[in-house]
């Protein structure tokens, strides 16, 4: 079940976030069920696109870390957008950045490692995530 506990997503990392360029913003929340959930404004608080929808964080395969399917290689925080189990669910991915080109496959976006900050981690939506989309979103504090 989707809105289970959740011990794995790093209480550093709760809290508001906003897209780079400030299009969408949103916050995760553990409120006092302790199932995690996802509230999505349009702009900085301007409208509620979606309000404290379950969540659920899923670690990543931690065998693939240069592997080209990026839902393997990162951590995910799947969100709940309709109906519990039955979706659609929206799918944020979890990294820091990588800043050596050479490990990790190469690729832009490494696995998050426990020694991250919470302003260098970045969320990015899956391919095809719709138009709740939270590209390039940051860590805007607690």
């Amino acid at each position: 079940m989707i809105a289970s506990r959740d011990e794995t997503l790093r209480d550093d990392l709760l809290g508001p976030w906003t897209c780079t360029e400030g299009r969408l913003s949103l916050v995760i929340e553990r409120p006092g069920t302790g199932a995690l959930t996802v509230t999505v404004w349009l702009g900085l608080g301007e409208r509620v696109l979606a309000a404290a929808r379950p969540a659920r964080y899923r670690a990543r395969d931690p065998d693939a870390g240069s592997s080209p399917n990026a839902s393997a290689r990162l951590d995910r925080l799947e969100v709940e957008l309709g109906d519990v189990n039955l979706g659609p669910t929206y799918t944020l991915l979890i990294a820091g950045p990588n800043d050596d080109g050479g490990s990790w496959g190469g690729f832009a976006a490494r696995p998050l490692l426990p020694t991250d900050a919470p302003e260098d981690v970045s969320l990015f939506p899956e391919a095809g995530a719709s138009y709740y989309e939270v590209a390039g979103g940051v860590n805007i504090g607690s």
